[in-house]
C-alpha cells in the first residue's frame, strides 16, 4: 500500500527519532531500572535466607518501617550467621543509596534538558516519590514510579502510576 494511502487514513503517527542527548538519558535511565533489578535481588536474598534461619516476616507487607523495626530487632543463632546477616543488609543499602542516586541523576538530568527547551518530559514520563532517609537498619522501600520510554513500559515494585 502506498504511503499517501496511509497518510490520508491517518494510519501514520509522528515518531520521534533521538539525538545523542536524549540516548545519554535513556542510557542513565537503563542504569537505574537495573539498579532497581539489583535492589529488588538484594532484598530476595536477605529473604531467602531468613526463610532458610526459619524466620519469617508475619506482617502484611515488607520493607516498610515495621519490617525494617523486625529486621532491626534480628539476632542470628549463630555469628558466622550474624555477620552474614549484616552482610546482606549493607548489600540492600549500597543497593538503595545507588538507586538514590541514580534517580537524583536522572532527575537533574531531565531538568537540564528542560531548561534548554528541549521538553524531553514530552518523550520521557519519569516519577519518582520520595524516598525516605536511610533507618536505623537501612533498609529503605523504593517508593512507586513508572519510567515510560517511548512505549515501552517498566514497574516499579509491581506498580503504575
Amino acid at each position: 500500500m502506498p504511503i499517501n494511502w496511509l497518510y490520508r487514513a491517518g494510519e501514520l503517527t509522528a515518531v520521534h527519532v533521538p539525538d545523542q542527548e536524549d540516548e545519554a538519558i535513556r542510557d542513565l535511565v537503563r542504569v537505574r531500572t537495573s539498579a532497581v533489578v539489583e535492589q529488588r535481588k538484594a532484598r530476595n536474598r536477605l529473604k531467602g535466607f531468613l526463610l532458610r534461619l526459619g524466620f519469617r516476616y508475619t506482617g502484611k507487607s515488607g520493607w516498610n518501617d515495621a519490617h525494617r523495626r523486625y529486621l532491626s530487632g534480628l539476632v542470628m543463632p549463630r555469628p558466622a550467621q550474624q555477620i552474614a546477616f549484616q552482610e546482606y543488609i549493607h548489600a540492600i543499602n549500597d543497593a538503595t543509596e545507588r538507586l538514590k542516586r541514580l534517580s537524583q541523576a536522572v532527575e537533574n538530568a531531565l531538568a537540564v534538558e528542560g531548561v534548554r527547551g528541549r521538553g524531553l518530559t514530552t518523550y520521557y514520563d519519569y516519577t519518582v516519590a520520595s524516598v525516605p532517609e536511610p533507618s536505623a537498619v537501612g533498609l529503605i522501600p523504593l517508593g512507586g514510579a513508572l519510567i515510560t520510554l517511548g512505549c515501552r513500559r517498566h514497574r516499579i515494585q509491581g506498580r503504575e502510576f
